[in-house]
């Protein structure tokens, strides 16, 4: 994994190979349409279970200009969602 500018670990796909494996067109579709499921080669629940495996339960997740913070600790997630939820900002899903 990379490193942010704040610090925190970065999830990478690779872009550039998932548009060699896929050809032009269809990569071009896949990001037009949102069809994560094919840009990634799979179902994303195991692209995630693999950067959770190698950068541990919190990481940054980025696609394109959009970055996501992943949690996959359920004590971590209790913290911020509950414990200390006015600490923390949930975007689109506050």
């Amino acid at each position: 994994g990379n490193e942010s500018e704040d610090g925190a670990r970065v999830a990478s796909w690779d872009w550039q190979l998932a548009l060699k494996e896929k050809g032009i067109f269809v990569f071009i579709k896949a990001v037009i349409s949102g069809d994560l499921q094919t840009l990634v080669g799979g179902p994303l629940f195991l692209l995630l279970t693999k950067y959770h495996l190698e950068l541990g339960p919190v990481f940054k997740l980025a696609f394109g200009p959009r970055s996501f913070i992943v949690v996959a600790d359920p004590a971590i997630a209790r913290h911020i969602l509950r414990d200390k939820s006015e600490n923390f900002d949930k975007g689109l899903l506050g």
